[in-house]
């Protein structure tokens, strides 16, 4: 054979050769083949028992949230997949430098009470199915630990109660690490709103914010030993008013021109001139309950605990003038030309005029609308249905249904039937409301789930969970922002309260 033939030959074998050693597997190829085959099927199987949602998937650790504040504490919208409960954090413009925000985990849960961490275990709603409901429900009540309420969580949300789960789930995650992924309860129980992140502004405790939402007065600490601070968010200063803080019941309320806040302290009125810089006090024969002011910016209805009375407090005469004396009078606000005030005594709501105490007959307010908080009109407002006791040996009878009135006539807002609802707060025009969702077994009224809803019913987003508090003056005019308080414990003796601020859109 010829040499140039032999050569070609010696090739072609050369050639086959490698080629099949270029496909044949090699064992250690096999097995991880063989291990995502049995990954895909234990997750087809996983998908079968849970139900079918369009919420989206959570965020991964690798991808941290991207949202910052601008100079006035605005916060920049997220990217839609790192929605979550828990709030971003910025700092006081000239404030000690806060910590960056810690993104939310995979897998090991916080012991933080208030904090909301996401794991990676199974997904949710994989058991308790063959589970009465009654039986889930009487081991919650019989000792409400971290498993009993999220399988209670679990079973109110396969009875399609969403908005009622959203509570039990968040308080299940804090309780131990058997908590699930609730970004897609959360996702559920979302409507028309499009991204309410809260944004950490400092340390502070019961916040109030000026009409404008410019000014956020504040305590450094409780409501006793605290300082009083007003914070200008535009120009990122704070300013010390006093010692002593003030009154639960009635924190700082914001003159309609900014340039007055009030604020009670035991038997105590203080006003303080934002141009003036000064701050007078007016001694009182009773601790006040309620503060209101006048749209001429020269008067303040107050109403006292103890005396039970309504009287007004002119600034350019510094005279006090009962207006009303009796039980369950609750103020409402001055007519617009300040020459008048309305008032409602159990459910019948009238004017007073100021001059001659004449009063008018306005309205009667429905009886089963309980807690009424007004807009700046005294027209409508929302408040709180009495709900239907779900256990009547076991369960408060909850005011679970937030409503929406106007005159005589009402409609609910939300239902609630394995929850309960407190602390409503709305904006000045009646179009924003807030609250806090509870558990039905809850004993205080602070801890629990923070919503913001419209009043025409069309929105509502679960925001924060944990000891959020809120005062009256907490929304802007407009609704556009909101601010709160959050309590975090360190130890039974200690704890830290947080300032929040929330852009609606």
């Amino acid at each position: 054979m010829d040499k140039p033939l032999i050569y070609l030959f010696i090739i072609l074998i050369s050639i086959t050769v490698c080629s099949c050693r270029a496909v044949q597997p090699s064992v250690a190829d096999e097995k991880p083949v063989e291990k995502y085959a049995s990954n895909q099927d234990q997750s087809a199987e996983q998908k079968e028992a849970l139900p079918k949602s369009d919420a989206k998937p959570k965020a991964v650790e690798s991808e941290p949230s991207q949202q910052t504040t601008s100079a006035a504490g605005e916060a920049v919208k997220p990217q839609q997949a790192q929605q979550a409960y828990g709030p971003e954090q910025a700092a006081l413009p000239d404030n000690q430098a806060q910590e960056p925000p810690k993104p939310f985990r995979e897998g090991k849960q916080s012991t933080q009470e208030t904090d909301i961490g996401f794991t990676s275990e199974p997904p949710l709603l994989l058991h308790n199915a063959n589970i009465s409901f009654k039986q889930i429900e009487d081991d919650y009540l019989r000792e409400g630990n971290q498993e009993n309420t999220l399988k209670y969580g679990e079973a109110i949300y396969r009875q399609g109660n969403i908005d009622d789960a959203v509570i039990y789930l968040a308080a299940s995650d804090t309780k131990g690490t058997l908590g699930k992924d609730i970004a897609a309860i959360k996702e559920e129980a979302v409507r028309g709103y499009s991204s309410l992140q809260p944004v950490k502004l400092g340390d502070g405790h019961m916040p109030s914010l000026s009409h404008d939402g410019r000014y956020i007065t504040y305590l450094t600490s409780d409501t006793y030993n605290g300082e009083l601070v007003i914070y200008d968010t535009k120009q990122g200063s704070r300013e010390t008013v006093g010692e002593g803080g003030y009154s639960k019941d009635a924190p700082p309320v914001w003159s309609w021109d900014n340039r007055f806040v009030a604020f009670g302290e035991f038997k105590s009125l203080h006003i303080y001139n934002m141009e003036r810089r000064s701050l007078t006090t007016e001694p009182l024969d009773g601790r006040i309950k309620e503060l209101v002011w006048s749209k001429d910016h020269d008067r303040i209805a107050y109403s006292t605990a103890e005396g039970r009375k309504i009287r007004v407090y002119q600034l350019s005469t510094r005279q006090h003038k009962v207006i009303a004396e009796g039980s369950d009078l609750n103020l409402i606000g001055f007519s617009e030309d300040s020459k008048a005030l309305r008032i409602m005594k159990k459910d019948r709501v009238y004017d007073v005029t100021l001059s001659d105490l004449k009063e008018k007959d306005i309205y009667t307010h429905p009886s089963s609308v309980e807690n009424p908080v007004w807009s700046v009109d005294g027209e409508k407002g929302v408040g709180q249905l009495h709900g239907v006791r779900v256990r009547a040996n076991q369960f408060h009878e909850a005011r679970n249904n937030p409503v929406f009135f106007q005159g005589t006539e009402f409609k609910p807002l939300l239902s609630f039937s394995y929850s309960k609802v407190s602390a409503l707060r709305l904006n000045r025009s009646g179009s924003v409301m807030a609250f806090i969702q509870q558990e039905s077994t809850a004993q205080t009224s602070e801890h629990g789930m923070l919503w913001v809803a419209s009043t025409d019913g069309s929105k509502r987003n679960p925001v924060d969970y944990g000891t959020i508090i809120t005062t009256p003056q907490a929304f802007s005019d407009d609704g556009t922002v909101f601010v709160y308080s959050k309590t975090r414990y360190k130890s039974v003796q200690k704890s830290d309260h947080e300032l929040y601020m929330l852009k609606i859109k």
